[in-house]
């Protein structure tokens, strides 16, 4: 497939993705998909390997976040403990007000 093509393919379906989630108000995560499956079989990819496709992606991306989504659970949960939530909280109600 030439350059042009692919060029093309992402700009669709970057446009595609902005109806769908926009004007469609269909939730980002199906639109993302569904954009994403239409994206692998127009640029070629066999619908055997789909699916696996699919889910490797999903699965190190969610991985990563997960991690990520983790530790800042356990930053904030700490620092909610340590009463550096509320200064913060009153520092910012004092420069911005209530």
């Amino acid at each position: 497939m030439t350059p042009i093509a692919l060029a093309l393919i992402g700009t669709g379906a970057i446009a595609v993705l902005l109806l769908l989630i926009v004007a469609g108000r269909v939730h980002p995560f199906l639109a993302l998909l569904l954009v994403a499956t239409g994206v692998a079989l127009l640029t070629g990819t066999p619908v055997a390997q789909l699916a696996e496709a699919v889910q490797g992606g999903l699965g190190r991306t969610v991985g990563h976040i997960a991690i990520i989504v983790a530790l800042g659970a356990m930053i904030g949960r700490m620092v909610d403990l340590s009463g550096g939530a509320r200064v913060v909280a009153g520092a910012l109600v004092r420069r911005a007000g209530a």
